[in-house]
């Protein structure tokens, strides 16, 4: 059973701590004390690798509905004053500003990365990650929630609108690009049987000598027919 709510992180040798939030705080404390942990640089992560996890208490500080972790986690955080935390708590990062030191390790680590991949590695890299989202980059169910309530009752800009719109547009201009260059199929509109396969609607347009979009109609729904015969994608 999930429970969501606030929980501290305690170091038992100096008594400084920290304040977090979870819709499943027993995950969330599962996933502190996971090895890839000691891999983040963060204080708190500093701390378990300095002291050792045997040394922290966790606990739950409070359940609470989903809707309220935010405000309770910038209570808890503004009241206790806790020493591990590096941001003001709520939905992103609020308050947080990163040291010079630390964007340089970031740097650093980064170029060490690049450094050792292989030539396929760098080009699958530079495939899935620089020309869009993070492909295959697993989102946690908690930052999905912190995102939408973000969001929630957030208006857009008309300039933002008017990015989105071209963005899309652009999206759907490409996708039919691509779409035009797949194969399709002549079907008899009376035996609904497949007559031939043409690699591309130009092909099949050169073919019966009209204009490609003729046939894309079809394709697209907006007609019934063309050129005497049904038409789809292969």
């Amino acid at each position: 059973m999930k429970i969501s709510g606030i929980y501290k992180i305690t170091n038992l040798t100096n008594d400084k701590f920290y304040i977090g939030q979870s819709i499943d705080v027993v995950k969330r404390i599962r996933d502190h004390k996971s090895p890839r942990s000691l891999l983040r640089d963060f204080p708190i992560y500093r701390a378990f690798k300095k002291y050792g996890l045997k040394n922290f208490k966790f606990e739950i500080l409070e359940e609470c509905p989903i809707e309220k972790l935010n405000d309770k986690e910038i209570y808890y955080i503004q009241v206790l004053k806790p020493h591990y935390n590096v941001n003001e708590g709520g939905v992103g990062n609020r308050g947080h500003k990163v040291s010079p030191q630390l964007k340089k390790r970031f740097s650093l680590l980064g170029k060490e990365r690049w450094q050792n991949m292989t030539d396929e590695q760098r080009a699958n890299f530079c495939k899935n990650n620089l020309a869009g989202p993070r492909v295959g980059h697993s989102v946690s169910e908690s930052t999905r929630l912190k995102l939408r309530l973000a969001n929630v009752g957030k208006k857009q800009s008309a300039d933002t609108k008017q990015k989105k719109s071209i963005s899309a547009k652009e999206a759907c201009k490409n996708f039919d690009m691509a779409r035009r260059k797949c194969p399709i199929i002549q079907i008899d509109k009376t035996t609904n049987q497949i007559i031939k396969e043409y690699p591309t609607i130009k092909c099949a347009a050169d073919h019966f000598g009209v204009h490609p979009t003729c046939i894309l109609g079809v394709l697209k729904g907006r007609r019934k027919s063309s050129c005497g015969y049904f038409w789809r994608y292969k």
